[in-house]
């Protein structure tokens, strides 16, 4: 999925949500997250109030099935509650929100092995956005999410390799390359995402200090099997970056000649 895609459709549908029904809805990671995951998986996160959705954009006219990769579905911090089929079209300048699913339904529904996502057909989603509004308003504690099995973890080392090897973007589909419980274990680590993104654009990224300290001793732990110990390092005079979350402003929102066509 294009970047502009995914951009044009949180540009035409968040400025919307905001107006009509969560005033305090947001993208639900900063922009330099979001971002990353745009480079490997399709959709974006957004927080409302006691809930999550994640936008699913197509360009396609065939509107039979909504697909989600299973990223959405099985990792622990990146399931919401809600799933969002938006049809896009970037030259006619609008989005479509054409129906929806709970997470409970989509992991009860069809998995695709070919490509690692969950689908149910037209007739097996909501057709009406307005009954999801409904829904929360009338039953708040309905349960929207399935049970998922926990991810393993991968050692720093394991990491790396696996960045330099799917930092390639040769690699066309690299959440594709190797088995999803590696793939997941790499992709929920926010800062190993971040450098996967930042290596297959090209871009030069940086370790800090610290941290290269504390992944050398972590490394040295396990070559020799040594006692891992606590270890305290001062770093005087060093400033704590901090950063605030923003939403971030989509141009193509104001510039399109009509408002977004939510349901049928």
């Amino acid at each position: 999925m294009a970047e502009l895609s995914q951009s044009s459709c949180v540009g035409g549908f968040l400025p919307w949500l905001q107006a009509e029904e969560d005033a305090t809805a947001k993208i639900q990671w900063q922009q330099e997250q979001q971002d990353a995951v745009w480079e490997v998986v399709n959709g974006t996160a957004i927080a409302i109030k006691n809930a999550n959705l994640v936008l699913i954009p197509s360009e396609a006219d065939d509107l039979e099935e909504l697909r989600v990769p299973q990223e959405w579905i099985d990792l622990p911090n990146w399931q919401a509650d809600y799933y969002l089929a938006v049809q896009v079209n970037v030259d006619g300048g609008y989005v479509r929100v054409w129906s929806y699913a709970t997470h409970q339904q989509l992991k009860q529904g069809s998995f695709n092995h070919s490509d690692r996502t969950y689908s149910l057909t037209d007739e097996e989603l909501i057709g009406d956005l307005n009954a999801l509004w409904v829904a929360r308003a009338l039953c708040p504690n309905e349960a929207t999410q399935a049970v998922i099995e926990p991810l393993g973890e991968l050692s720093p080392v394991q990491a790396n390799n696996l960045i330099e090897r799917l930092g390639n973007p040769a690699q066309l589909l690299p959440r594709l390359v190797v088995p999803f419980a590696t793939w997941s274990a790499l992709l929920q680590n926010p800062s190993w995402c971040l450098r996967l993104a930042a290596t297959r654009r090209g871009i030069a990224t940086r370790t800090p200090v610290l941290q290269w300290l504390k992944q050398g001793l972590s490394n040295l732990y396990t070559e020799f099997g040594w006692r891992q110990i606590e270890v305290t390092l001062s770093a005087e005079g060093a400033k704590a970056a901090t950063t605030d979350a923003v939403i971030p402003a989509v141009g193509l929102a104001k510039n399109w000649r009509s408002p977004i066509n939510l349901m049928n």
